[in-house]
């Protein structure tokens, strides 16, 4: 059986789904976050770990799109003491913020196009591991299925890695800066950043993270749902790029509910806002700018 947390990216829930399960015929089982909770109950992870008993453990240290923070130390060592592999998808946190393989994990992933190639330049993944039979078998496999970056876009990944840190630095303190000034605005509601006091996973992103910041990501509602949202993004499409992606050098936002699905996230005002390195001051007055025209 592999266990894999619920709130995890969209596309690898769908090749669990599709390939995992119905073609290769594994057992999966997936740990959930009951509706309405947006904090892990590591009793209970670790009380469903005894239970499952996987061969693999899978997780993302902060969910998409509520940035709920997992304890990834604790799951690590918990899935360690109990002979379980361990795969992380660190995208959301980049090694900037958290690096899982020195804490134990077998392999970590990335979707290279987000943070680490950092420019909307490149469309890549990574695959990280300190097991040398799983590197192997990995390097093999994209051997054989062609998964390999062209010279072009390796050449250009390995020019913008240099500016890597700067980069998400600058994101990080732009989001922090952003965050505070949602939370104080009268037409916003629920600012779901890891970094204020208020996110209910803000301990376990200091436990975390440590002093290298709480991310380049907030999600946040506005007052007067679906019209306030048309009306902010009608006065700041000039600035801010409407497009699923993220980590980019300009901010980026989506609707959460047409993105994803209002079944599951019922929130008609949500927006999740991927925050540039823009200078702060440019991005603060286009976004102040979208909200004083909301009625």
């Amino acid at each position: 059986t592999w266990l894999f947390f619920s709130e995890i990216y969209g596309g690898t829930n769908t090749y669990i789904s599709e390939v995992l399960e119905q073609r290769r015929g594994i057992q999966v089982e997936r740990l959930h976050l009951p509706p309405g909770q947006e904090r892990y109950d590591m009793e209970a992870v670790v009380a469903t770990l005894d239970r499952v008993q996987p061969q693999l453990l899978y997780f993302e240290p902060v969910s998409n799109p509520l940035l709920v923070v997992a304890d990834g130390n604790a799951l690590l060592q918990a899935a360690k003491a109990r002979g379980i592999r361990v795969i992380v998808d660190n995208t959301f946190a980049t090694p900037y913020l958290w690096r899982p393989l020195q804490q134990g994990a077998d392999l970590v992933v990335h979707s290279v196009t987000k943070y680490l190639a950092g420019h909307g330049n490149i469309t890549a993944g990574a695959v990280c591991g300190n097991d040398a039979d799983l590197r192997k078998a990995a390097r093999a496999y994209r051997k054989t299925v062609g998964h390999i970056v062209s010279p072009d876009d390796a050449y250009r990944l390995g020019t913008q890695l240099s500016t890597f840190n700067l980069r998400v630095a600058t994101q990080c303190q732009n989001a922090w800066k952003l965050a505070q000034c949602l939370a104080s605005h009268s037409k916003v509601e629920n600012v779901r950043y890891p970094g204020l006091d208020s996110h209910p996973t803000h301990q376990e992103a200091v436990t975390l993270f440590g002093e290298n910041g709480f991310g380049a990501m907030i999600t946040f509602e506005l007052r007067g749902g679906r019209h306030a949202v048309e009306t902010f993004l009608r006065h700041v499409q000039h600035h801010v790029k409407f497009v699923t992606t993220l980590g980019d050098p300009v901010s980026i936002l989506i609707h959460v509910p047409t993105v994803f699905t209002s079944e599951r996230f019922p929130y008609p005002g949500m927006i999740r806002f991927s925050v540039g390195f823009e200078p702060y001051e440019t991005l603060e007055q286009a976004v102040l700018t979208a909200l004083e025209a909301i009625a």
